[in-house]
């Protein structure tokens, strides 16, 4: 069972239900992996794997509902950054609450320009905030529903930003031009390969990578300096504290 690794009561209060919950009968076995994300009030839970990859009801959420505020509803909405976003169902979103606005801030620290261009961009956490800085923004997001929420979202905040729910690399491989700043935050596989080499071919001046994976940063930051960029900064996140996993903010700059 995977959770927010933070010390929250409203946390606590859920995984309480959830284990008075496993012993009942009517648990569904072939669940295998659940994640819980609360905004402090209502915690949502996802369903992340289950033997075959069976699908769970919609009575499941129902009835996890009853013992766990907000686990029935499709989402929830989430005060970060001096923005509320909307987080639904399967959409990713930074889950330590306590530290989600400095990495906001520091991944935007710098960032010159009048297009930018935010990859892997969820329910549009940098999205958002880089659409009040900058004259242009368009945002990536595979993720259907993260994309639905992103458009909810920014209409919310009163802001401007073009998006397009397709993968990262078939997005890039159709620009011709390069946006002035570019902000990816990728999932635990990195850019890839094809990804660093449209942003070489494309060259923006300034790159910004959110990394959740040092191995795969470390890849990812080797294509890019053999393709003409230096590192300028890289910050660490401490986003899930007593663990092994770091976040990471590098900062790219053309040569």
């Amino acid at each position: 069972m995977d959770h927010c690794p933070i010390s929250a009561p409203k946390i606590n209060e859920s995984l309480d239900a959830l284990r008075y919950m496993l012993r009942d009968r009517g648990w569904p076995l072939f669940v295998r992996s659940l994640e819980l994300f609360t905004n402090g009030s209502q915690t949502m839970v996802n369903v992340l794997e289950t033997e075959g990859g069976r699908g769970v009801a919609k009575g499941f959420f129902e009835w996890l509902g009853k013992h766990i505020e907000g686990a029935a509803l499709g989402g929830i909405d989430y005060a970060a950054a001096g923005e509320t976003y909307h987080v639904s169902h399967g959409a990713f979103f930074q889950v330590n609450r306590f530290m989600v606005d400095a990495l906001a801030e520091k991944a935007v620290e710098g960032a010159e320009g009048r297009v930018a261009l935010d990859l892997y961009s969820g329910v549009g956490l940098f999205a958002v905030r880089l659409a009040r800085q900058f004259a242009a923004v368009a945002a990536v997001e595979s993720n259907h529903q993260a994309a639905r929420d992103l458009a909810l979202n920014a209409g919310h905040a009163g802001v401007k930003v073009e998006i397009h729910s397709m993968q990262a690399e078939q997005y890039l491989g159709s620009l011709k031009t390069a946006p002035d700043f570019v902000l990816a935050d990728p999932p635990r596989s990195g850019l890839g390969k094809r990804v660093v080499e449209h942003l070489i071919r494309l060259r923006p001046p300034q790159i910004h990578v959110v990394s959740c994976d040092p191995a795969t940063l470390a890849r990812d930051a080797a294509g890019l300096i053999a393709g003409g960029y230096r590192l300028e900064e890289l910050s660490v996140a401490d986003l899930f504290p007593q663990t092994y996993h770091i976040e990471s903010i590098a900062a790219f700059r053309r040569e």
